[in-house]
């Protein structure tokens, strides 16, 4: 690693333990004074652990929600929460996606299109997506724009998990027998490859003249 990455790593690292401290400490708590069980803590915690995943970021949040389903991994009152990450993800600020949508494909929106949504009509981990009618054309259209610098914080997230988050855990639950690390590169290469949005366009292009070709609209 350059010094500069070692200095991102060490602040993500320190804004990890920042973000995630007060989280750990209640947990903490609620072992210390036997009240794990409490269905009031219980819920507290799981929506405290839904805002945590949220603040932390699209790995994390990507992470959270496949943990929403994996009860083997984190206790199920826990995860309870993270199931809303399945169908709500907080959107970042729309026109700042407007401004990344005409940095990347060289346009001035509003040459481009006669009506843009000014914010997000829909929201994930790791993108948005605005409604736009074309002015050539009247078409409609939906853009999708990934959030800034996403490619390179979900690469520096992934290695922290893998390399000092996961052996942290294993440490503290050594009766594990999930290989987490192998667990967490199959969750980065899938990741990774959602980033792909020509990719995507492609497979979404293949799949609706495959549905043509059926008759199936």
């Amino acid at each position: 690693c350059t010094k500069k990455e070692e200095e991102e790593m060490t602040n993500r690292l320190a804004q990890l333990l920042q973000l995630s401290g007060g989280f750990i400490s209640a947990l903490l708590i609620d072992k210390w004074l036997n009240r794990e069980e409490d269905p009031a803590i219980i819920e507290a915690r799981s929506q405290q652990l839904l805002a945590l995943v949220t603040n932390l970021g699209p790995t994390f949040i990507k992470v959270g929600q496949a943990l929403s389903i994996r009860t083997d991994l984190l206790p199920a009152p826990y995860v309870a929460g993270l199931t809303q990450l399945q169908d709500a993800v907080p959107p970042f600020e729309g026109a700042l996606g407007r401004s990344i949508i005409e940095a990347e494909l060289g346009i001035n929106l509003d040459r481009t299109f006669s009506k843009i949504s000014l914010e997000p009509v829909a929201s994930a981990s790791i993108g948005q997506v605005y409604r736009a009618t074309l002015r050539e054309g009247g078409q409609e259209v939906a853009i999708k724009v990934q959030r800034p610098q996403v490619l390179y914080n979900v690469a520096l997230d992934l290695f922290m998990l893998r390399e000092i988050l996961v052996p942290l855990y294993q440490r503290i639950n050594p009766d594990s027998n999930t290989n987490l690390r192998k667990l967490v590169d199959a969750w980065g290469e899938g990741f990774v490859n959602e980033l792909d949005y020509e990719l995507e366009a492609k497979a979404t292009a293949a799949f609706s003249a495959a549905m043509a070709e059926r008759s199936l609209g």
